[in-house]
């Protein structure tokens, strides 16, 4: 059984053309990353919630938001783009941060048109909304804070300086 399905497998990837498989491993990278630091919002945000009370969930959400986005630009910029250029960080970080700050907003502005212009459940709502944020942010981050082109993929030696 194990056999056949490494065999079918390989017969699947040999049909992909490698470019693709390159960026479907990069969405991937990305959509774990963010999942990660998605997790670890929520976590410090109850963490701190229950050090310091209820009455502080405004400053523990935008802590949490704050040490969310570094976790997520970390990931992002070391594993899922493959970029070694340590001194790149002072400029590729402001960047990063003001994309995650747009989608926040970005976040709102949607929201309230899914749900109060448009009637759908807040779930969907929200749902739909990730999924678009999620496809702008990559988009950005590849080829603005990270550069890199869709030809170019994950480049693991591209940055590292010499």
């Amino acid at each position: 059984m194990k056999n056949t399905y490494l065999k079918l497998k390989t017969q699947f990837l040999l049909l992909v053309p490698s470019s693709y498989r390159a960026e479907g491993k990069l969405v991937t990278k990305y959509a774990i990353s963010g999942s990660i630091a998605a997790f670890s919002q929520i976590s410090i945000f109850y963490l701190l919630i229950r050090m310091f009370g209820k009455e502080l969930y405004l400053l523990a959400s935008t802590t949490a938001f704050v040490i969310a986005v570094s976790i997520s630009f970390l990931l992002q910029k070391f594993w899922t783009f493959g970029d070694a250029d340590v001194r790149a960080i002072r400029k590729q970080f402001p960047i990063f941060f003001s994309i995650g700050v747009g989608n926040l907003l970005l976040n709102g502005a949607f929201m309230y048109i899914l749900v109060e212009l448009l009637n759908n459940p807040h779930v969907v709502a929200q749902a739909v909304t990730m999924g678009a944020l999620a496809v702008g942010s990559f988009l950005l981050n590849r080829t603005i804070t990270f550069n890199v082109r869709k030809d170019e993929g994950a480049d693991y030696n591209r940055n590292i300086p010499s």
